[in-house]
């Protein structure tokens, strides 16, 4: 089993403010630039309960960020890993991201979850009001990623304070 670090003298994580709400505080990180010690030590300080990854598909070319591992190290640290494979972003909304229409890209991922993620949506929504969670994914820049969009519907839901884990 993986060893979750200690965060005892660890200074808190940054974080920026990306929406403010009189609810409860949900949060957003990026992996990449990460080891998996950094992640675990940046939820930890942040006070982060739940991890929910928000990834199609929960693989990494870092092995220690697929599912699995990744699970591990949650659990070694007493955070719960929840996977919503379906909330991640299509193959095809991620190659209009890789061609750079970062606006193009977040109006398609939004306008998908409205039509057709109601249900996990609402699911996370309502993990959010009992839990301090982060959203996960790989890229380390919120406002590139469609977590970005997945936090701002979900904050909206639930009048959440929602902060980027830089």
């Amino acid at each position: 089993m993986a060893r979750a670090p200690s965060n005892a003298d660890a200074p808190p994580p940054p974080v920026r403010t990306i929406r403010e709400g009189a609810g409860p505080r949900l949060y957003t990180i990026g992996y990449e630039k990460r080891s998996g010690a950094g992640l675990i030590a940046a939820l930890r300080a942040a006070r982060v309960d739940t991890l929910a990854d928000v990834r199609a598909k929960p693989k990494s070319r870092r092995p220690e960020f697929n599912a699995g591992p990744l699970r591990a190290l949650c659990e070694a640290a007493s955070i719960a890993y929840e996977p919503f494979p379906t909330l991640g972003a299509t193959e095809r909304q991620m190659e209009i991201h890789a061609e750079g229409d970062i606006p193009a890209f977040r109006r398609l991922y939004r306008a998908r979850i409205r039509r057709s993620c109601n249900a996990e949506v609402a699911r996370l929504a309502d993990m959010a009001k009992h839990r301090t969670i982060a959203l996960l994914c790989y890229e380390r820049e919120h406002e590139i990623c469609h977590r970005g969009v997945l936090a701002e519907v979900v904050g909206a839901r639930i009048d959440a304070r929602v902060e980027a884990i830089d």
